[in-house]
């Protein structure tokens, strides 16, 4: 069928394929920046809460509560926003009901490397968590900081929303 176009309607064809393939490109492109920007804030303010709890894990892998500090919105009580220690010696929390979905929890490189993944609260509400691995002499304590997905899905939503339609409109010009 590309044989019988002319070969001005051929240019055409592949011009508008050309431009639409940069057009999309640049929207997951930039889409990938936009959440970078995003994650690293929430990235930031859930590591600032695990180290602050890593500092209140003793040597018998216990969490000692009047070392531990919530940080806002932790202490706030803001929906969505919660931590839990772990380890053989008990268990401790705050704020929201924090649990990492099975076999989502990203890539631990090694004790004391902080990984990302999905969490859920009881009652299914879905979290955005970062997690870490203490080595203590009594064994392992998970430390797990979480918060609302939403506050990374916003603002993506909304920057996006204007990005496409401009997009979109340069594509139709």
């Amino acid at each position: 069928m590309i044989r019988r176009l002319s070969l001005h309607a051929r240019l055409l064809l592949l011009g508008a394929l050309t431009g639409v393939a940069a057009l999309l490109f640049a929207a997951f492109g930039i889409g990938e920046v936009l959440q970078g920007f995003v994650l690293r804030d929430v990235d930031e303010r859930l590591d600032t809460q695990i180290a602050i709890l890593a500092d209140a894990v003793t040597p018998q892998a216990r969490l000692d509560r009047a070392r531990v500090v919530e940080l806002p919105p932790f202490a706030a009580g803001s929906q969505g926003w919660g931590w839990r220690v772990r380890s053989a010696a008990g268990s401790w929390s705050g704020g929201a009901e924090v649990a990492v979905e099975p076999g989502r929890r990203g890539h631990r490189h090694g004790a004391g490397e902080i990984s990302s993944g999905r969490g859920r609260m009881a009652h299914g509400f879905p979290l955005y968590v970062r997690q870490t691995e203490l080595a203590t002499p009594r064994g392992a304590v998970e430390i797990i900081a979480a918060a609302p997905r939403s506050i990374i899905d916003r603002p993506l939503r909304e920057a996006m929303g204007p990005l496409l339609l401009s997009l979109g409109l340069l594509g139709l010009g």
